[in-house]
């Protein structure tokens, strides 16, 4: 049976720019090379979001958003880019972005914004990088069922909205067509397909997983 490694670092320590200093990321690649000194695979998989009115954003929360989202796992790549050109093996780059980086979302504009930007570093990653023996996708997940970041967008729509958990639940869901939401299971199979090397030429591509959606 093919075996894959994992190693998983979490790099969102507290609100603030702690996200966006190239030193802790240098310390991060570094730990993981440590671990793994022939490690070929880095998946970015992390974003956070506030539902409000545009009007209603200050300055400190739209820089939040878009660097948490973009610009720290923009430096991210970067460095693990650098830390690996060398290596004369094929690594792949996974960046888990979001169905809204091509979607309107009432009060998500900054979250909207970051993740577009996500589709597209993704393009020009791997124009780039291709001959470098580097591969590279973004997969855009809709709503997930169980995660963090699900909880926090439904009790964030409660607010937003000014409803119950219930509504907030049937608001979230109602663009499910399927009747179920995406698993991460789903997620992780379509990443462990790329991984293995299933197919290359998807390098490049913006992957939706849309259950159906419009």
């Amino acid at each position: 049976a093919e075996r894959i490694k994992i190693k998983c670092i979490d790099r969102k320590f507290k609100k603030n720019n702690d996200l966006l200093i190239v030193e802790n990321i240098k310390n991060c690649i570094k730990k993981f090379f440590n671990e793994f000194p022939n490690g070929d695979i880095l998946v970015v998989a992390h974003s956070d979001m506030q539902l409000k009115w545009y009007e209603d954003y200050n300055e400190k929360e739209i820089s939040y958003i878009i660097n948490n989202n973009l610009t720290s796992t923009s430096i991210l790549v970067n460095e693990w880019v650098k830390a690996t050109m060398n290596k004369n093996y094929k690594k792949y780059i996974v960046l888990i972005g979001s169905m809204a980086y091509n979607n309107v979302l009432n009060g998500s504009i900054p979250y909207c914004v970051s993740k577009s930007g996500i589709a597209m570093l993704a393009r020009g990653l791997a124009w780039e990088l291709a001959p470098k023996n580097y591969n590279v996708i973004a997969v855009h997940p809709s709503n997930v069922e169980n995660t963090p970041m699900t909880e926090k967008t439904i009790q964030q729509i409660m607010e937003f909205r000014n409803i119950d958990r219930k509504a907030a639940e049937n608001y979230w869901s109602a663009v499910c067509p399927k009747g179920q939401f995406l698993t991460k299971k789903e997620i992780a199979n379509i990443v462990s397909f790329f991984i293995k090397g299933k197919c290359d030429s998807l390098s490049g591509a913006n992957i939706e997983l849309r259950s159906g959606q419009r």
